[in-house]
């Protein structure tokens, strides 16, 4: 409960709360797969909690923050790329072309010179972007692959700017994954409850709304540091925080709607 109000308090004062959450987080999977607190990355201890595989056998190994796919174990693979491959037929990992390596070292060099805090979090939290091939997202992430950030072939079409906005997107998601730790945010009678979705386009349930309002939350505010900020972001942002009937979140889940509201306003 003391973290929890923590972490409220420095969400209400703008700040990232993944360094927060993280250290715990890890304690908890290091406790249940056994594993020495210091001897596995958190991508490697999540993968290995949630795909029942001991982290010994999870090998996430990263080149300047790109995954060195020779080096990915076998069960670390599969892990990774079960998460996409049912949606997409003939997609997995690749190593990273030198174009799409460059235009990410550059979109994190932006980053770096932009929001320090920004970046000192994907120094600290973030164990490696992976290079997804015949996916048709830009970038993504999942819950069971905390610390992974996938880079899909629609980075072919953003500039080094978008894909440093694309990044902290991802970022946001990760932070949404350790909060909802804390909290189930949705009210459970309304966890299937679907709600068109301004920023997809279509009906998806309370915790992807939320997802999708989290990530252009931190968009905008990233966007502030410095430049002006899209207002096709700041619009999208004002209509998912309208997207939610008054039953479906929790009293944590409402307060991180207040707050983004207040970045939209």
């Amino acid at each position: 409960m003391i973290l929890t109000s923590r972490i409220l308090s420095e969400l209400e004062e703008g700040q990232w709360t993944l360094a927060s959450i993280a250290p715990s987080f890890r304690r908890r999977l290091t406790t249940e797969t056994k594993a020495q607190l210091f001897e596995k990355n958190i991508s490697e201890l999540c993968m290995g909690f949630y795909g029942k595989v001991h982290p010994c056998h999870v090998a996430i190994p990263n080149l300047n923050k790109e995954l060195d796919v020779a080096g990915v174990s076998a069960d670390a693979k599969d892990l990774i790329e079960k998460t996409f491959a049912s949606d997409y037929p003939g997609s997995g990992l690749i190593s990273f072309e030198t174009e799409i390596s460059q235009k990410l070292q550059s979109a994190l060099s932006l980053i770096n010179r932009t929001d320090i805090g920004v970046s000192l979090l994907l120094k600290e939290l973030v164990t490696a972007f992976a290079r997804v091939k015949s996916v048709n997202f830009r970038s993504a992430s999942h819950p069971q692959l905390f610390g992974l950030i996938l880079i899909g072939d629609g980075v072919c079409e953003l500039t080094e700017q978008q894909l440093a906005v694309s990044v902290v997107h991802e970022l946001a998601h990760q932070e949404l994954f350790l909060i909802n730790l804390l909290d189930r945010l949705v009210n459970q009678p309304f966890d299937f409850n679907e709600v068109h979705a301004p920023f997809q386009g279509v009906k998806r349930p309370p915790i992807g709304r939320l997802h999708s309002m989290w990530a252009l939350y931190r968009m905008v505010q990233f966007q502030n540091t410095h430049t002006e900020v899209d207002q096709k972001y700041r619009e999208l942002l004002l209509k998912n925080v309208d997207a939610f009937e008054d039953q479906e979140l929790t009293p944590f889940g409402k307060k991180l709607v207040e707050i983004a509201r207040k970045r939209a306003s």
